[in-house]
């Protein structure tokens, strides 16, 4: 959707459509066995997309290095330093910290403490098949957010980037200036 090539982005950044804008952080917070794909997915795009990797960074902590450091206070600082918290909820609730709450709703309320834009995606209808403690989980997100569920990778993906995009009006008015483009309709 966002496909472009490089002269038609320097174009549209000397029309003003895209400005000079701080790139906004994504932390993604989820089991990491269990959403390997849509963490990895996700970060692909955003660096591979020209569009997405101006306005978007990433953070994900399987890229952290080894490091002398616990982990709960790296994913913490991290959040702070973030502009945007995804959490994706599947059907195990993960690692316990050490007053047993999983790293993954730590990291919701550390987010929500700090009052970032969190949005949630959840994994899956059939709430049969979750973990105790990860409905109780989504049971305390529900009535604080709006989250939607997703079945499978692309309709994650595509949910979240449609989200990001309107993070940022700026990248709908762009995809409307490069439909005008007698190139930019071409090549898609």
């Amino acid at each position: 959707m966002f496909s472009i090539n490089d002269n038609n982005l320097r174009k549209t950044e000397r029309h003003g459509i895209i400005k000079a804008m701080q790139k906004k952080t994504i932390f993604i917070s989820s089991v990491q066995k269990e959403f390997e794909s849509e963490r990895q997915s996700l970060k692909a795009k955003i660096l591979s997309n020209p569009i997405l990797n101006k306005f978007f960074d990433i953070f994900l902590f399987e890229d952290t290095p080894a490091r002398d450091k616990n982990t709960m206070d790296i994913c913490l600082n991290k959040i702070a330093e973030c502009d945007i918290y995804i959490g994706l909820i599947g059907n195990q609730y993960g690692a316990l910290d050490i007053s047993g709450i999983s790293v993954t709703e730590r990291e919701f309320e550390e987010a929500t403490k700090l009052k970032k834009e969190r949005l949630i995606f959840v994994k899956g209808s059939n709430d049969s098949e979750r973990d105790e403690r990860e409905l109780l989980f989504l049971k305390k997100i529900s009535p604080q957010l709006i989250r939607r569920r997703f079945r499978t990778l692309p309709n994650y993906m595509m949910r979240c980037t449609t989200v990001l995009r309107n993070i940022y009006p700026v990248l709908e008015r762009f995809q409307r200036f490069r439909l005008m483009q007698p190139h930019a309709r071409m090549q898609q």
